[in-house]
């Protein structure tokens, strides 16, 4: 109904707004140099990127990036040299992508500011959203969107939250994003600092001792292992955005057969993510 359509536009604006804060404030962690060549970025970093979580290869190909953010994934995406990379991101963060992509006779970009629901005329062969699907209040839309824009055969890659096994600790969490509503962002970007730092002590023990803890493995191998920007982005990404879904696999697989999907393969991405893998 038009209520509910208002409400997701009005969540889908504030955490647009959000985002483009979170950007300024944590600038300098998505501001990593951009080449043309992926020899000189390091390429077991390319293919951790482009074969675990895409599965194909991209060259020459026409692709999309949904919800590009900082660029994180934009350098890699540029350096695996699709003939189109189209990249979505609907803050002022897009400019700055644009400003740090270098020019290349082999990849044509086309940056697009505006959320996905509103993008149209584009077709292309592969689209990528990692860490975005599950920020957007009108999940429906925007899944129905890519749809039309993929080319028979397109494939849709897709990285979301994975909800916790544990209800305690989806509780937990719960319970934590609700009391930093309020928050400002300078405490809130404390918080984070403050978390950040608990979650490595908590990497190392649980790397110690090998205890079957939630998000063990996830803390002991990747958490602890990033700077310490990244691992306050990580956990502010988690306290700010106004939207937030945690999928289970079943959710996830009803939510892309609604939307129009086929061939719906999805797969746990070690313990805090789903990928899912979709054909048109």
């Amino acid at each position: 109904c038009s209520s509910d359509l208002s409400l997701r536009t009005k969540r889908g604006s504030r955490t647009i707004k959000q985002f483009s804060r979170q950007f300024k404030r944590y600038e300098k962690t998505g501001n990593q140099k951009i080449s043309a060549d992926p020899l000189e970025t390091g390429k077991s970093q390319d293919e951790l990127f482009i074969h675990r979580i895409i599965g194909i290869s991209i060259q020459g190909k026409r692709v999309m990036e949904v919800g590009a953010g900082m660029g994180r994934w934009s350098a890699h995406l540029f350096q695996a040299k699709p003939s189109l990379l189209i990249i979505v991101e609907p803050t002022d963060a897009v400019n700055e992508i644009e400003r740090r992509l270098p020019s290349s006779q082999d990849v044509t970009t086309i940056f697009i500011q505006k959320p996905i629901e509103q993008v149209s005329e584009v077709e292309v062969d592969v689209v990528v959203s990692i860490g975005v699907l599950h920020h957007i209040s009108d999940q429906k839309a925007a899944l129905q969107v890519i749809r039309r824009s993929l080319a028979p055969r397109g494939i849709c890659v897709l990285w979301v939250y994975k909800r916790p096994d544990s209800y305690v600790v989806f509780g937990l969490i719960r319970a934590i994003r609700l009391l930093s509503r309020p928050c400002p962002d300078s405490l809130l970007a404390l918080a984070a600092k403050v978390i950040s730092i608990l979650l490595v002590g908590y990497g190392s023990i649980s790397a110690a001792i090998l205890g079957r803890f939630p998000f063990h493995r996830y803390c002991a191998d990747n958490f602890r292992k990033l700077d310490q920007d990244d691992r306050e982005l990580t956990i502010y990404d988690q306290l700010r955005p106004r939207v937030a879904t945690y999928f289970s696999e079943n959710a996830l697989y009803r939510l892309l057969d609604r939307s129009g999907f086929k061939d719906i393969d999805i797969q746990p991405f070690g313990e805090v993510a789903l990928v899912a893998r979709c054909i048109v």
